[in-house]
């Protein structure tokens, strides 16, 4: 059945993300947990046992040791923005986007998204990729939506912004390919997608790609193509896999919904995030996919810490219908979000994928 809101969700105002917003699930009073965009930061617990205290202590480091920061954190750490960044630089990754942080990130926004935002049937219709489904079928058409997204969806999305939101600068844009307000890039500082106090932050973030490329040039002439495929490109194209895998699958299924300006809140989306098991890369990503729930609600909680927030979460959400767990193997829900997530019918209200498969069934 379609996820939805669970009709005993709370109705005081102060739950919601923004006045007018729908009924929030969370609880009221005092001593819980805010996760308004202004307050989503965990207090110190209060005398009692609750899900409200054990989030708190699980979401606070403990005094004298230092924070393992997911994304939220490195926005206010030095020391982060320069280990991280240098990372990213190294993999020839932008190191500033406009808004990836799940603090401000419109998870599951229809116009708003940062990532793998929805397509229509018109914009799908338009670059031809109805007319390729009716060609090849099913099967053919689940294997090219696996290459675009995680082959060669990254550089076109760095490149291109495609998947992106439908909203720059308080216009709207078309999609697939938006060009109203000309190229969408993450490189250059005039970009649309950037402010202009980014300027000078998104051409050091440029010219560390450049050096990065210029070192992978001086690399491939002193030890040649095939030293470079296997030690850099090869695994260049495996974390491209794993990071559009991990952002594909914790915000896509068919019965995860997508929501318009006037449905979306921050809570419900956050909300719409997709939990699933990854098996041994669990461990080596440090659970990022399988307690990613959590990491939106609480985009400032430790990592080493989010297992056990995401017990804690797991029990009160569940009961209400609020959390979004599939156990289907890695490989498996992949396959099954390649043939039957392909477009929604419309960018207002309260929208869940369809697939060219059941269109061609109903007729």
């Amino acid at each position: 059945m379609p996820w939805s809101w669970p009709a005993s969700s709370c109705s005081r105002r102060g739950c919601c993300a923004r006045p007018g917003s729908p009924p929030s699930p969370w609880p009221c009073g005092s001593g819980s947990v805010g996760l308004s965009t202004a307050s989503r930061r965990a207090p110190r617990p209060s005398a009692g046992g609750s899900w409200r205290t054990s989030v708190a202590i699980v979401a606070s480091p403990p005094t004298g040791r230092s924070m393992m920061p997911s994304v939220g954190c490195c926005t206010r750490s030095c020391w982060c923005l320069t280990s991280g960044g240098s990372i990213r630089t190294a993999s020839t990754t932008p190191r500033s986007f406009r808004s990836w942080t799940p603090s401000t990130f419109k998870t599951n926004h229809l116009i708003d998204g940062e990532t793998h935002v929805p397509e229509t049937m018109e914009s799908v219709q338009k670059v031809g990729f109805e007319l390729l489904h009716r060609w090849f079928g099913d099967d053919c058409f689940a294997i090219f939506e696996l290459f675009t997204h995680l082959v060669v969806g990254w550089p076109v999305y760095l490149f291109l912004n495609v998947t992106g939101g439908r909203r720059l600068k308080g216009q709207e844009l078309e999609k697939p390919l938006p060009m109203k307000l000309g190229i969408v890039d993450h490189f250059r500082p005039s970009s649309p997608l950037f402010p202009e106090s980014w300027q000078i932050r998104i051409a050091l973030s440029t010219l560390g790609v450049v050096l990065t490329l210029l070192g992978i040039a001086a690399a491939t002439r002193a030890f040649g193509w095939s030293a470079l495929l296997v030690h850099y490109w090869m695994p260049y194209l495996w974390v491209n896999f794993w990071l559009v895998l991990y952002t594909w699958l914790q915000h896509t299924d068919p019965n995860i919904p997508h929501y318009g300006d006037d449905d979306w809140t921050w809570v419900k989306g956050a909300l719409c995030t997709i939990d699933r098991p990854y098996g041994f890369f669990d461990w080596m990503h440090h659970h990022i996919g399988s307690t990613h729930v959590a990491h939106h609600l609480f985009s400032t909680l430790p990592c080493y810490r989010a297992e056990e927030a995401t017990r804690h979460l797991k029990a009160y959400l569940e009961p209400r219908g609020l959390y979004n767990y599939d156990a289907t193997p890695w490989p498996l829900a992949a396959w099954r979000v390649a043939k039957t997530c392909h477009f929604v019918e419309d960018v207002k209200g309260t929208q869940y994928y369809k697939s060219f498969g059941s269109k061609s069934k109903k007729h």
